[in-house]
């Protein structure tokens, strides 16, 4: 699998503690601790293989949402944050299935929580 190589922010910030990253994120948009989820963002990366899955089938039907936050990684990282809030707000765990409303589309999104930790395996427009 590649990796695209870090760039300095991204090496900055692997450097920032959990808790201060949190302190962080609670200072400049003033999120209580318990709003922040628990995960480091500035290891988060998207496998170029899940993309392609995702993105790569006609028959997801995904060919709008891309269009409408510019990037497949945008659209990408919208599923992500949109499921993240699903599965928070219904206490998912373990193997799901959910639709989540990303820009204007509806979203059926399938895959697992391990640890706290949503990891997405598919989305498509039904």
């Amino acid at each position: 699998m590649y990796y695209p190589p870090e760039s300095p922010q991204e090496q900055r910030l692997k450097q920032i503690p959990q808790e201060s990253f949190k302190l962080i994120v609670q200072i400049v948009f003033g999120l209580a601790l318990e709003q922040v989820v628990p995960c480091n963002l500035a290891t988060r990366r998207v496998p170029p293989s899940k993309l392609k899955h995702i993105f790569g089938q006609a028959r997801h039907n995904l060919d709008d949402l891309v269009r409408q936050f510019g990037s497949e990684l945008k659209a990408f990282e919208a599923i992500q944050e949109a499921t993240e809030a699903v599965v928070r707000n219904r206490g998912l765990t373990g193997i799901f299935e959910t639709s989540v409303k990303v820009g204007t589309q509806k979203i059926t999104v399938r895959g697992k929580v391990i640890e706290g930790v949503v990891k997405i395996g598919t989305a498509f427009k039904p």
